[in-house]
């Protein structure tokens, strides 16, 4: 992967309460990150980010 230059934006996100939610609703809760996940990869791509990382809910993007 090609590193940005200039000005680089990191956005890094989290469903608050994901903890909770996944022990009282694990079914829902995997649907409802799989959705998650598939609309932010999608919008980090159509901005020509990149998914530095991701754990459990959470994702870390470079965005150029």
């Amino acid at each position: 992967m090609k590193l940005p230059s200039g000005t680089v934006t990191f956005l890094l996100t989290d469903i608050e309460g994901s903890t909770t939610r996944w022990e009282r609703q694990p079914v829902a809760m995997a649907a409802a990150l799989a959705r998650h996940d598939t609309l932010l990869r999608a919008a980090i791509e159509t901005h020509g980010g990149h998914v530095v990382k991701t754990m459990g809910d959470a994702f870390s993007r470079r965005v150029p």
